[in-house]
């Protein structure tokens, strides 16, 4: 199992659940977090990401 991450302003959505149609019939899992300082720690954990993977 890997986890995803989607941020959107002072929330977080993260956990196994693939963000596609078929994801609805599988057991997964996700969880809905409202934590502005946790949204702030996974934006700059995903900027630090892109700056060392970029092309």
């Amino acid at each position: 199992m890997h986890n995803k991450v989607l941020v959107i302003d002072d929330s977080v959505i993260a956990g196994s659940y693939n963000f596609s149609r078929s994801a609805q019939f599988k057991a997964e899992n996700i969880l809905f977090i409202e934590s502005a300082p946790l949204a702030d720690a996974y934006s700059a954990y995903i900027d630090h990401l892109k700056r060392k993977y970029a092309p």
